[in-house]
Formats: C-alpha cells, sequence, structure tokens
C-alpha cells in the first residue's frame, strides 16, 4: 500500500489539525458586529502583523474541536467587513486576505495577515469601555505582539521589540535601496564569485535532484510527461559571513516565517517550500553523503503523491542554502491556450516569472537572519524544453515561439541590494536565458515582469 494519501491543499493543511502558534490564532465563531469582538480582532490583527504575518483562523471551540457555524460565514466575514475593523482601529492600514476552505463538512475562515512594514502597526482608537469606564480589547497608542502562549499582548519588555525593530529597520532599509537603484545606474557593482561558490552550488543542487527523482517513484507519482525529462529546479545560497546558521530549534519557525513572508509578493495556493503539518508530508531532517561529506542536516519535503500530476521536492539548510524541483506547470494545465495544438507542449513565460519571483522573495526573506550578507547566487534548471511553444493565456506576446533546445541552465550572483532594490531587474535577468531558447531576438524587461506582478496574488488564497 502506497503511504501517501490524497492531495491536500495550503488552505486544508491549516485546518484539517491546526494548532496555535504565534503566526497562527485559532478563534471560535464570532459576531463582528459586536463592538468588543471587533475589538478583540483588531488587537489579534495588530499583533499578528507585528509578529511578521501569519493566520486568524475561524471555525474552532476552545478545545481545538471545530464548529459549524451554519450561516452564510462568506458574507459575516467577507474582507469588507476586516478592513471596516482594520480602517477603524490600526494604522497603519493594510489589506488582508479572507479565504473559505472546507474540511470535515465545516467551512472555515482562515484571514491571512501581512507582516508590518517600516512602521509596526499601533492601535489609533480605543475599544469598548465596561460598565466602570475601562478600556476593553483594544487600546489607543498601543503596539500589541504576539507572545508563546500564544497571546495578543501589549509591547513593554525589551524582548517583545528586538524582532519588530528589526523587520522595521530592514523594511526602511528596502525602501532606501529602492530609492537609490532609481538614481544609481546600474546598481551596486558585483565582484565575481569565487569557483567555490559555483562549484557548492552545483553539489547542493544535483544532490538534491537525485533525491527528487527517487522520491517521486517511491510515492509512484503519475505525471503527464515523465519528472526527469520535464522539470524545472531553482536553488541558491546566501553568501554572509562565515560559519553562521540557524539554529535547529528554529528550524520550524524559519520555515514557517519564510513561508509568510513570500505571500506580500506570490499568493497563489502553492507556494513553495509550503511547510505542511500532514505528517507524510511535513518537512523532515536529513542528511546526504554527497553534501558536506553527510556532516550537514537540512530540511527535506516531498509532496510527490500517487495519482497526482503535481507536487514538489525540496530542501532547505540553515546556514542559507535551499533548492526546489518541481515538474513544469503547463504539463498540469488542462487549459492550454487556444493557439497550441491537441497535445503540444508549451511553455508560458508568465509562470516561470511569477515561480523566479516567488524564489527571489524566499532568498531574500531568508538572507535577513545572516549578518554581513553580501549576495545570493542562483542557479535554476529547466528540462523538457524542445519542441514547446512560448506563449501566455493571455496572448500578449504577437505570436508562439518553440524552443530548439532541451535544456538550459542558469547561473548568476546579484547583489543583496540589487534583489531588494530592484527585484524586477533581478527576476528578469534570472529568466532572459531561459526565455531566449525561445524567442532569439526577444527580450525579457524590469517592464514586462512589473506588467505581470499584480496577477501573482490571487484572491481567496
Amino acid at each position: 500500500m502506497n503511504m501517501y494519501t490524497q492531495p491536500v491543499s495550503e488552505l486544508q493543511d491549516l485546518v484539517e489539525k491546526p494548532a496555535e502558534h504565534e503566526w497562527l490564532e485559532l478563534k471560535s465563531w464570532v459576531e463582528l458586529t459586536d463592538n468588543l469582538t471587533r475589538a478583540n480582532t483588531a488587537r489579534h490583527l495588530a499583533a499578528i502583523a507585528n509578529y511578521g504575518g501569519g493566520y486568524l483562523v475561524f471555525g474552532f471551540k476552545k478545545d481545538g474541536t471545530r464548529c459549524d457555524r451554519g450561516d452564510d460565514v462568506r458574507s459575516a466575514y467577507s474582507q469588507d467587513v476586516l478592513a471596516g475593523i482594520i480602517d477603524r482601529y490600526l494604522h497603519p492600514k493594510f489589506q488582508c486576505a479572507v479565504s473559505f476552505p472546507e474540511f470535515a463538512g465545516v467551512e472555515h475562515v482562515v484571514v491571512w495577515v501581512p507582516s508590518h512594514g517600516a512602521s509596526p502597526v499601533i492601535a489609533k482608537a480605543n475599544g469598548p469601555q465596561d460598565a466602570k469606564g475601562v478600556v476593553q480589547g483594544i487600546r489607543s497608542g498601543t503596539v500589541y505582539v504576539r507572545i508563546p502562549k500564544p497571546e495578543s499582548v501589549p509591547a513593554t519588555m525589551p524582548e517583545h521589540w528586538d524582532k519588530v525593530i528589526q523587520r522595521c529597520a530592514l523594511a526602511r532599509r528596502d525602501e532606501l535601496l529602492t530609492m537609490f537603484s532609481g538614481i544609481i545606474s546600474g546598481g551596486v557593482p558585483k565582484e565575481p564569485a569565487p569557483d567555490r561558490t559555483r562549484k557548492g552550488l552545483e553539489v547542493w543542487h544535483t544532490a538534491a535532484q537525485r533525491a527528487a527523482f527517487v522520491a517521486a517513484s517511491v510515492a509512484e507519482a503519475k505525471f503527464r510527461y515523465p519528472l526527469v525529462e520535464n522539470f524545472m529546479q531553482f536553488s541558491y545560497l546566501i553568501r554572509h559571513k562565515n560559519g553562521e546558521s540557524v539554529g535547529a530549534k528554529e528550524a520550524f519557525p524559519l520555515i514557517e516565517k519564510l513561508n509568510t513572508a513570500v505571500r506580500d509578493t506570490v499568493r497563489y495556493g502553492r507556494s513553495m517550500f509550503h511547510p505542511f503539518t500532514r505528517p507524510e508530508l511535513s518537512p523532515r531532517f536529513n542528511m546526504d553523503s554527497a553534501i558536506d561529506g553527510g556532516d550537514t542536516d537540512f530540511l527535506e519535503a516531498s509532496t510527490f503523491q500517487a495519482g497526482s500530476n503535481r507536487g514538489d521536492f525540496w530542501r532547505l539548510a540553515l546556514d542559507g542554502r535551499a533548492s526546489i524541483l518541481r515538474p513544469l506547470d503547463e504539463d498540469a494545465d488542462e487549459r492550454a491556450p487556444p493557439d497550441i495544438p491537441l497535445n503540444s507542449k508549451w511553455f508560458d513565460p508568465r509562470v516561470h516569472i511569477r515561480d523566479i519571483m516567488e524564489i527571489v522573495r524566499h532568498a531574500r526573506a531568508f538572507s535577513e537572519e545572516f549578518s554581513n550578507v553580501t549576495d545570493i547566487c542562483f542557479q535554476f534548471e529547466w528540462m523538457g524544453l524542445k519542441g514547446r511553444l512560448a506563449t501566455t493565456h493571455e496572448r500578449y506576446q504577437s505570436e508562439a515561439y518553440t524552443a530548439q533546445t532541451d535544456w538550459r541552465k542558469v547561473y548568476d550572483c546579484i547583489p543583496l541590494a540589487a534583489l531588494i532594490g530592484d527585484v524586477p531587474a533581478a527576476v528578469s535577468k534570472l529568466f532572459a536565458p531561459v526565455y531566449r531558447m525561445f524567442n532569439p531576438r526577444g527580450e525579457i524587461s524590469a517592464d514586462y515582469v512589473r506588467h505581470y506582478m499584480d496577477s501573482f496574488i490571487v484572491p481567496g488564497t
């Protein structure tokens, strides 16, 4: 019997067997028309934003069991309702995303809360007063944070402020670098990458690739085309102060934090490096004799499942390395563009720009865990390109082009300042070599990338 279960979405994973964390608050059904309830909800939203982002999930009793509300939750917990609470109580305002996944016959409400920016989220209005005139729920002028119980509490101790201040400083740095990148043409000069960096990343990339093919075989995954002949793989290595590494105890909070961070840029329901909680999909520590002689352990996860034409395999080392391999998305999409002949392969530039944008954002978020970061080196690989037509559903390209070569590998090291200051330019630089396989006269510009960016966040995911 195959050990793999039916495919599970990221939203379903959140409501299947949830456990409260600093980044996840579980709530019973409440009336968001009640003033005290609105104030309490605003407090949780502010605290989660000041934690770096996370989720507020409705539909669970205090003992963790799920409960059905029995009425129209989509109206009672709509995005407009949440936006009204934020507008009333919090500054600066931010936009939540509301989804309604169903599990075990119960339709839950999942509210994704983004991280704060260059300043923390602060309460700008008091909650209602009780009979004695005491303010309840939320107090104006207060910054709320998450603590391990977990709870949403006022920031009153130095340890409450450490991470908030760090994220504010990083966000302010991002703003400044973005501004300077527009002033200084060409960005920050880059030193050539030492050979050992490229060789080290190649070893990491190749070892993950071999392991991915084994995982897919063991899972008896059934893809439309053989995985070993049709895949994309993205790997990166963060160059930072020698010897730095995130502690093993922080590994799972780290991948949860990174997964939350990318959602401000790319969110469509199938994110990279998602930390599923279902046991057979959850990340595990592993070692590989090909990696540092077997002396380095890393997190590894596979979502390849029997009968599924999707899934991915990824590894993340706590010293700043990561790799993910998955089949080409186009091969699992039954809705091919109308100009593609029946049963023909195709290549959607928008999809690959989106995926590069996500891996770049993931690497950038990971870089915040280290000091003296100079740049991030990327190695991307595509297999199965030959004969594919390059086009999109939107038909923005004037005509489709066909790749004459089956394989393309891209390697580049990009300064951190450039990744912060002008992400579209970095993405276009990384994607251009593979795009030229289809259109030798074509060019992927930063403006081309910007054209698609808004579509990388899909409402309800």
